[in-house]
C-alpha cells in the first residue's frame, strides 16, 4: 500500500509543478544582491513584501514580467501611474533595483514648455508619504536621468521632478 501511495504522489508531483514559475532573476550586483521572488524581494537578509504601498522597480524586466505581477514595474513612470497615498506609519515605497532609469525619453524631439508660469517639469508626482528606496550600498548604481535643459529640449529651466 505504501509503495502504491508513493508512486501515486510521484506521478502527481510533476503535474502540480507545471503551474509554478521558477524565476530566473539575477541581481545586477552580486556583492550587494537584490533577490526577486514574485510577491516579495529580499535585500540584505530582509524580506520585503510587495503590495499596494510597496512597489519593486527594475528596468531590466520585460513587459511580460510586469503583466504577471501587480506591484512590479520596469520604469518609474509606470510605477508612478499606480501610486496610492501613504501614511506616516505606512508610507508608499518605490524600491529601485540598480539601473539607469530614464525619466524623460531622450529620443523624444518634443520641446518641453512651462505651464502656468512654472518651469517645465517632466514628471509631477502627487503622493503623500512617498519614499524612493535605492537597493544598493552605492548610490551611483541607481540613476534617475533626463537629458534636457534650457534651450536643449526645453523652453525654460527644465526640471525632472
Amino acid at each position: 500500500m505504501k509503495n502504491t501511495l508513493l508512486l501515486f504522489l510521484l506521478m502527481l508531483f510533476p503535474a502540480g509543478m507545471q503551474g509554478i514559475e521558477v524565476l530566473e532573476y539575477q541581481p545586477l550586483d552580486p556583492q550587494n544582491p537584490v533577490l526577486f521572488r514574485g510577491d516579495h524581494i529580499i535585500y540584505k537578509g530582509e524580506r520585503i513584501e510587495l503590495g499596494p504601498r510597496a512597489f519593486f522597480i527594475d528596468g531590466r524586466f520585460p513587459d511580460e514580467v510586469m503583466e504577471k505581477y501587480s506591484y512590479v514595474f520596469n520604469s518609474v513612470d509606470k510605477a508612478v501611474a499606480e501610486l496610492t497615498d501613504g501614511q506616516e506609519g505606512d508610507p508608499m515605497v518605490l524600491y529601485l533595483a540598480p539601473y539607469v532609469y530614464w525619466i524623460d525619453d531622450p529620443d523624444d524631439p518634443a520641446i518641453r514648455t512651462s505651464r502656468a508660469g512654472r518651469p517645465p517639469f517632466r514628471l509631477e508626482i502627487y503622493c503623500n508619504w512617498l519614499t524612493f528606496y535605492g537597493l544598493s550600498d552605492d548610490p551611483r548604481n541607481i540613476v534617475l536621468v533626463s537629458n534636457r535643459g534650457q534651450t536643449y529640449g526645453a523652453l525654460g529651466n527644465f526640471t525632472m521632478f
